[in-house]
This record gives C-alpha cells, sequence and structure tokens, in this order.
C-alpha cells in the first residue's frame, strides 16, 4: 500500500491510506495476477497440453460460476435501502426552506440525489463545505442564483475572522440567519 500511496502523491498519514484502502483496488490486482498465474499452472501441470486446452476453460468457469452462486446472495443488495433511508431521515428533520450544510459524502450525496432524482425537498438548499473552500464556489453559487449569501469568497472554518477573501462557519450563519 505504501508503493501506491507514493504514487498517488498525497501526505502520509493514516487518513489517506484509510482512504485508499476503500477505492483503490490495485494493491489487489497484484494479489489476482499471483493466483490466476498460480491456478494455471496447477491445471497446466495437471493436465497435458491437448486436454488442457477444453479443460482449462471450464475448470476456470466452473470456478467462477461456483463462487457467483456462493457469494451472490450475501453480497446482493438490490433492496438495501440504508443509505436511502437515512438521507430520507436528514431531509425530512429540516425545517421548510432551510439551508443543510453537509460534510462527507454519506452525507451529501444521497440527499443530493433525493433533491435532483426524486425532486424531493426542493425548497432545502444543500452546499456541501468541502466544496465550499474551493475559490470557484461563490461563481458557481451566483451562476445558480441560489439565495444564500456567502461573506466571502471562500469557506475556510479554521481562520478566526471573516473578510472578503475568507469565512467561517460563524460569519456564514450570521450572514444568512
Amino acid at each position: 500500500m505504501a508503493i501506491f500511496t507514493s504514487l498517488a502523491n498525497l501526505p502520509d498519514s493514516k487518513f489517506y491510506d484509510d482512504i485508499l484502502r476503500r477505492f483503490w483496488m490495485q494493491p489487489n490486482q497484484v494479489v489476482f495476477l499471483v493466483i490466476a498465474y498460480g491456478a494455471s499452472t496447477s491445471v497446466q501441470s495437471l493436465l497435458n497440453v491437448r486436454a488442457g486446452q477444453f479443460v482449462r476453460p471450464v475448470v476456470l468457469a466452473a470456478i467462477i460460476a461456483l463462487q457467483l452462486m456462493r457469494n451472490f446472495p450475501r453480497r446482493n443488495m438490490y433492496n438495501n435501502m440504508i443509505v436511502h433511508r437515512f438521507a430520507l431521515d436528514q431531509l425530512s428533520a429540516l425545517p421548510p426552506h432551510s439551508i443543510a450544510l453537509c460534510s462527507g459524502d454519506l452525507n451529501y450525496f444521497p440527499v443530493l440525489y433525493l433533491r435532483s432524482c426524486e425532486r424531493r425537498r426542493q425548497d432545502v438548499l444543500l452546499l456541501n463545505t468541502a466544496m465550499m473552500k474551493g475559490e470557484w464556489f461563490q461563481a458557481q453559487q451566483e451562476f445558480l442564483s441560489t439565495p444564500v449569501v456567502l461573506p466571502g469568497r471562500r469557506y475556510a472554518p479554521e481562520v478566526p475572522h471573516c473578510d472578503e477573501h475568507v469565512y467561517n462557519l460563524r460569519c456564514f450563519l450570521e450572514a444568512n440567519l
């Protein structure tokens, strides 16, 4: 994992290592290649060359089918509505015409899906605090004509005072309440 972290040019911290483990499957690809090579070599040594040309694909297809039959019922999330209900609970708890500040993927994207695709709670303004930190965010909100006041160009929760360049949560709330 350290090799892939260094190639990603990210700071060396447990936080980024956990993110890479969650989203990057490249280290597993190396393991899968080694397993495939070992399986191919084993099958080839057990069977002669002529029989192996026919039997090898059949054996590999049977292994894949066995894995699917064994694991698919446990992994099938077709009817899993936990995140959908979570997002509905978040939206239903908000008063009419409120501003929802979301931090993180799990809070933001399911609610965004409900608003954009299912057209639920169109009265709620949804803002992502991670995106608010971008220099482009203020121009985007002006382009979209959102009824929110951004007291500076960029959201910076770590700053103690606000000015025309940066603002913190206190200044944002004072401008919008």
